[in-house]
């Protein structure tokens, strides 16, 4: 029996940083393909994890996907997956990838590359596809169990894996790498982010 996975790993510079005494937000800017910049906003729980965090240094954060209820802008109540962090650490200097870093001299240095990717195993719990998108992109929804809690992500699929997920039912194990996308909208003086999870390839998987 395979265990359901659900990772998120990120690295990128703060580019904002808010912080109450029992919640915080960080949200970073990330390269990704085809030189696009995304920026992930992640929800921290765990104030503890933020004390080292500072805008325009470079962190390392791994964590995990979940759905919450809201209320979108016409009233309408809705899902949306967020990302929230488990573990934020400094990103090591690219040396230590290599070398000891006992053997290195000071801990400042070259910056490591960027990370966006979302690796998770879990079990379908439906599909849908907009009208509009017919053929060509799809919404998969999993569920993934882990000590007895059970967290679940939306993921959007274009093209081949758009396909793919059509053909999956509900109750069928996959394994989804993925990767977090943001478009960003400049309203006024405000600046608005829009986040999917979007997925770069799925698979049934073999779960005797």
């Amino acid at each position: 029996m395979i265990n359901d996975q659900n990772n998120v790993i990120l690295r990128g510079n703060v580019i904002s940083f808010n912080s109450t005494r029992k919640f915080a937000t960080v949200r970073l800017a990330v390269e990704s393909e085809k030189g696009k910049t995304n920026f992930p906003l992640v929800n921290i729980y765990n104030t503890n994890l933020v004390k080292e965090v500072q805008i325009g240094k470079r962190f390392l954060i791994q964590g995990h996907t979940q759905n919450r209820p809201v209320t979108n802008a016409k009233g309408k109540k809705e899902t949306k997956t967020i990302i929230v962090a488990d573990n934020i650490i400094p990103a090591a200097r690219r040396l230590y990838d290599y070398f000891n870093p006992s053997l290195i001299e000071g801990s400042e240095g070259g910056a490591p590359a960027d990370i966006n990717n979302i690796v998770m195993i879990g079990t379908v719990r439906s599909t849908y596809t907009p009208p509009k998108g017919k053929g060509s992109v799809c919404l998969l929804r999993i569920d993934m169990v882990n000590e007895n809690t059970t967290r679940q992500c939306d993921i959007s699929c274009f093209g081949i894996q758009a396909e793919y997920v059509t053909m999956l039912e509900a109750g069928q194990k996959v394994a989804v790498v993925g990767y977090v996308s943001t478009n960003k909208k400049i309203n006024g003086k405000e600046t608005l982010y829009f986040q999917n999870v979007i997925c770069r390839d799925v698979s049934l998987i073999n779960n005797n």
